[in-house]
């Protein structure tokens, strides 16, 4: 899973698609707005443990 996917699960982050080749908007939210604020690490983040 992608770090962008990411983001998006977590209602961090809003993509919206424009069609016709054009590229995706990415809007980022409010961290505050966020619900539920238990995130864990990704599997697929960087080796720091």
């Amino acid at each position: 899973m992608n770090t962008l996917r990411e983001l998006q699960y977590a209602g961090l982050v809003e993509i919206q698609k424009q069609g016709c080749g054009k590229p995706n908007r990415i809007f980022p939210k409010s961290y505050e707005a966020v619900p539920n604020t238990d995130f864990k690490k990704s599997r697929s983040g960087t080796p720091e443990d």
